[in-house]
């Protein structure tokens, strides 16, 4: 694991967007004791301390699905990796001129690897590119080295300035132990002597793989129905032995049906894969308005009256509590006070004849 560490910061060195100055050194990680010293410009980065991230750890055992089986595996080890970096030039000048060469190497260093919260994915080598995290950094942490002075006579040199940088990587223990085939049906002996089974299941996005949470389950025969939880897992109540219809809803996805046994006769019996509908924005959109509109406060609603004809409405005698007022003979006799009138009073077949035809001799004039 440490190689491929090295080789990964060995990689971020030489990245093109690095600076000129940092690219073009050497990059070393051997100790830098009394008896190192490159005939190049150089960046050492010396591994010096190793110590397991109690913080990041986390103590709840990973199960994994190994074909039909499970499989408990501890969590990874998180180790934070201690590098000294320090630079080294080959300038031999002057010491003020070769300090400060090794100075703008050292600070070159320091803001490129400053840039970086977690190391970049696509410079991860060998073993690091399948870490299940992305490896954080720290750069020049405060305190790193407790007692600098013992630190260097340790290495028989002169102290040097000098920054850590810090890499947390997960180590894999190597630890699985079998579970066996994952439960998804549990039997239950009720008094009367019955048995009944719980089941279990899976609802998953068909494209993708990942869990689908709320989606409806619902058994027939007997009626049970449940919810899926964030990972996409459900439980359904007690159900007899028999063959069973299972159906799963969505919102934003087609939904599904299948027969099923009861109880499971194979791994997986349970788990259900949904296609993403063709219209899922619009799906989503019109159970919004619905939502709104189960909102609102009910309206009852008026039946629609029919329609009339004129001459049924002629016909029909008003209602009683709109009386018009009696009808004037002057007025029968003449068309335009007839038409001023709010209402037609109700009057003989005779007289409404002869009042017809007064007005089409009006209206011929």
């Amino acid at each position: 694991m440490f190689d491929d560490l090295d080789a990964t910061l060995r990689q971020l060195v030489a990245d093109p967007a690095a600076p000129p100055a940092l690219r073009d050194a050497d990059v070393s990680f051997e100790t830098p004791g009394r008896d190192y010293g490159p005939a190049r410009p150089t960046l050492n980065l010396f591994l010096h301390q190793v110590r397991e991230d109690r913080a990041r750890r986390d103590p709840v055992p990973v199960i994994d699905r190994s074909g039909p089986q499970l499989v408990r595996r501890d969590p990874p080890l998180r180790v934070e990796c201690a590098y000294l970096v320090t630079a080294w030039s080959d300038l031999t000048a002057g010491s003020a001129v070769r300090v400060a060469h090794e100075h703008q190497l050292l600070g070159r260093a320091l803001t490129w690897f400053a840039r970086f919260g977690s190391l970049p994915a696509d410079h991860l080598q060998g073993a690091l590119a399948g870490q299940p995290f992305p490896p954080p950094t720290m750069v020049a942490r405060p305190q790193a080295t407790a007692e600098p002075g013992q630190f260097w006579t340790a290495l028989g040199v002169l102290p040097r300035p000098a920054f850590d940088l810090v890499v947390t990587v997960a180590l894999d223990l190597g630890t699985a132990t079998p579970l066996g085939p994952p439960v998804i049906g549990a039997e239950i002996r009720l008094p009367d002597g019955e048995r009944v089974f719980r089941i279990g299941g899976r609802v998953v996005d068909g494209r993708s793989n990942l869990p689908v949470a709320g989606a409806l389950v619902t058994v027939d025969s007997p009626g049970g129905a449940a919810r899926t939880g964030d990972d996409g897992r459900f439980t359904l109540p007690a159900l007899p032995a028999g063959s069973r219809r299972l159906a799963v809803t969505a919102a934003g996805y087609t939904g599904a049906r299948t027969s099923v046994a009861v109880p499971p006769d194979t791994p997986g019996a349970y788990d259900v894969a949904l296609r993403p509908a063709p219209a899922a924005k619009a799906a989503k959109a019109d159970q919004a308005d619905q939502a709104d509109q189960a909102d609102q406060p009910a309206k009852t609603a008026q039946p629609a009256k029919p329609a009339r004809s004129a001459k049924a409405a002629k016909a029909e005698p008003p209602a009683k509590a709109d009386q018009p007022a009696k009808a004037d003979p002057a007025a029968e006799a003449d068309p335009a006070a007839e038409a001023g009138q709010g209402a037609t009073a109700t009057r003989p077949a005779k007289a409404t004849r002869a009042a017809r035809r007064t007005r089409r001799t009006g209206n011929e004039k």
